[in-house]
């Protein structure tokens, strides 16, 4: 089955019809705000910029944009504005049960590597001296 059409003008938040220059403002602007690299803890804003870049793939490249416009302009309903990430997992807060054992797991893995670099220091101390 085909994954439906995405309205790329509406993850864009421009309507049909803008000029080429105010698309590339608005992907930049949606880019600055959701690129991976600024927020990086932040699922919902990767499969933002992950859509975002989609929709400016398409609509950048005038032929592909006409196409995509004919394509609209035949009827094809394009899907409104979703968001396929699980909401239960983009929503988890921060002090929730499943951070805090993420948080014990992860001091008491920096625990244990810190005490085998320490008795490695100490072999070698002793090996040495």
């Amino acid at each position: 089955m085909r994954e439906p059409l995405p309205n790329h003008y509406d993850v864009l938040e421009m309507p049909r019809g803008t000029d080429p220059a105010q698309l590339r403002a608005a992907y930049l602007r949606l880019m600055r705000r959701n690129h991976p690299d600024l927020r990086p803890c932040d699922p919902i804003a990767a499969e933002t910029a992950r859509r975002v870049n989609r929709a400016w793939t398409v609509l950048k490249d005038p032929e592909r944009r006409a196409a995509y416009d004919r394509l609209l302009a035949s009827g094809v309903r394009p899907v409104e504005r979703t968001h396929r990430m699980a909401t239960s997992v983009a929503r988890q807060p921060a002090y929730s049960p499943v951070g805090r054992a993420y948080r014990r797991d992860f001091h008491s893995a920096c625990l244990r590597s810190a005490a085998a670099v320490f008795a490695a220091g100490l072999l070698l101390l002793t090996a040495v001296g």
